[in-house]
């Protein structure tokens, strides 16, 4: 029951992720948006979805970068 409750708070995650960046995107602040693309690729990753996190990934970095968030 604890791992359906544990894999059910991942895909709520994986969707209120994707729902962010839907909305960010084409917004001005890509701050923003890199961050929520980075919290999805954590949250794709927790599903063992590898190839999804890493197009997010590839998305993100470059506005990570322009926005000197490349830390993470």
């Amino acid at each position: 029951a604890q791992a359906a409750r544990h894999q059910l708070a991942r895909v709520a995650a994986v969707d209120a992720g994707r729902s962010l960046v839907a909305r960010l995107a084409g917004a001005r602040d890509e701050g923003h948006l890199a961050y929520a693309r980075i919290n999805l690729v954590a949250a794709l990753l927790a599903l063992d979805r590898g190839d999804e996190a890493r197009e997010q990934l590839r998305l993100a970095w470059p506005t990570a970068v322009r926005v000197e968030r490349q830390a993470w």
